[in-house]
């Protein structure tokens, strides 16, 4: 497919028939009706080239108008929009119906560290964001390594949430007995093998081939690995054939590596952060302690290759470690960035300078976490956004406890107007409109 923003599709009838003939009735297609209730519904498997369509351009029509007809006024034409994996609208009003959103690598900092962020801040955060969904990372300071310390998650959490939450179980040096009881109730295992926030860092082979050995097979263990630990790990998801996803890739080299691996059919997945997309070495010379993060900000040439290679990446995670305005004004600021509510308007933005197509948008940000984490879909559950909308981002304004980010003052195109969760509005025009206990533990 084409770059930009979509692709549209005209269905010639006449000699073709109508669309919707019994040939066709289990096609996935989007059709744009005449009437004053414009409306887009978008769903989608591929063929559709093959089932008479012809491409007619790649951007999406302004303010949500349909588009002149190109072809001859005299044959009745149906607009088709193919976006693979969706199920979306373009309602009246222009804005643009998509899935909830899915965050694979939150840290929400509750329970132990509440006053960087808690599970409500987190949560309002995220639907403020568009994510609908989000799943939590270990390593508090009492790391979730027991059966005791994930079931206190998540009875905080039950309390608080105003999105879903699924959270991640740690790798520990000798809590691999746990695994068949504790997987059930988690996403997936992290297993740290760099430097990070919190004490869960691993570097015993004796260990890290245990953990291997003894997690079950059917949700991943995700991986902190940069640089040379990416090559172990690799072998290691190959020698025990256990699915891996492998965290916040930043380097040409690790991502050309996971490109190979796939093209050899490894049982691998990975994510990128919005801050390694959009940010460099060069800004982060500008940003002092609040471009500090794990991994660290790479060269121009590295964020290149993640661009390059954005069909090799599976999901964008915003990997969202907020710290206090003092934390990371000190002297020795920890690692980690705020981005929940700045992920989505960043892909926005690359959307409508045509970085970035929005069907890709969808995969990478819905469709595959879903996929990969086993999260099933929820009914009437599905965003709104204005993707025409330009503005600056104030970190003033933002949900978030810590009140700061990396993008303050940047301009961006696309704005989250309303999160529907489960048939209620939870969302819209800035303001949280459910109470805390309304999210659901994943």
């Amino acid at each position: 497919m084409a770059s930009g923003c979509a692709t549209w599709w005209f269905w010639w009838t006449g000699s073709k028939g109508e669309p919707g003939s019994s040939r066709k009735q289990d096609t996935p297609f989007i059709r744009f009706s005449n009437s004053e209730n414009f409306s887009t519904i978008i769903s989608g498997k591929a063929g559709l080239r093959k089932q008479g369509m012809r491409r007619f351009s790649d951007t999406l029509p302004p303010q949500g108008r349909e588009r002149k007809n190109p072809f001859s006024s005299r044959k009745r034409v149906f607009c088709y929009l193919y976006l693979a994996g969706m199920g979306a609208q373009m309602v009246k009003n222009g804005f643009l119906k998509l899935p909830g959103l899915i965050d694979p690598h939150v840290h929400l900092r509750d329970p132990g560290s509440t006053e960087k962020e808690d599970f409500y801040t987190g949560t309002c955060a995220a639907l403020a964001g568009g994510y609908t969904a989000v799943l939590d990372m270990p390593n508090n300071p009492h790391p979730i390594v027991t059966e005791e310390t994930l079931s206190e998650k998540i009875a905080e959490a039950s309390r608080k949430i105003v999105c879903d939450v699924g959270f991640h179980f740690g790798a520990a040096h000798e809590n691999y007995p746990l695994y068949n009881r504790v997987a059930p109730r988690v996403r997936g295992l992290k297993l740290y093998l760099n430097v990070t926030h919190g004490p869960l860092l691993i570097r015993d082979l004796d260990v890290i081939l245990n953990i291997f050995q003894h997690w079950p097979g059917e949700k991943p263990i995700l991986v902190h690995a940069e640089g040379v630990t990416v090559a172990m790990v690799l072998a290691l998801a190959q020698l025990y054939q256990k699915p891996v996803h492998f965290c916040h890739i930043s380097q040409k080299s690790e991502i050309e590596l996971l490109k190979k691996a796939k093209e050899r059919g490894f049982q691998i997945t990975c994510e990128v952060t919005p801050h390694h997309l959009f940010l460099t070495e060069v800004e982060a010379k500008n940003l002092g302690g609040f471009g500090i993060m794990k991994p660290p900000l790479q060269s121009p040439r590295d964020r290149e290759a993640l661009w390059k290679n954005l069909d090799v990446i599976d999901m964008v995670a915003s990997d969202h470690a907020p710290h206090t305005l003092a934390e990371k004004q000190s002297a020795s600021p920890p690692f980690g960035v705020p981005g929940l509510e700045t992920t989505l308007p960043l892909l926005l933005t690359a959307l409508a300078e045509k970085r970035l197509t929005l069907e890709r948008l969808v995969e990478l940000t819905s469709t595959n976490p879903a996929r990969v984490f086993k999260i099933p879909q929820e009914a009437a559950t599905y965003i709104e956004v204005d993707p025409q909308e330009s503005y600056t981002l104030q970190a003033s304004q933002l949900q978030t406890k810590c009140k700061w980010s990396p993008f303050q003052g940047w301009k961006v195109t696309g704005k989250v107007k309303r999160v529907v969760l489960r048939g209620q509005t939870a969302f819209e025009n800035g303001q949280i409109l459910v109470s805390p206990g309304f999210g659901r533990i994943l």
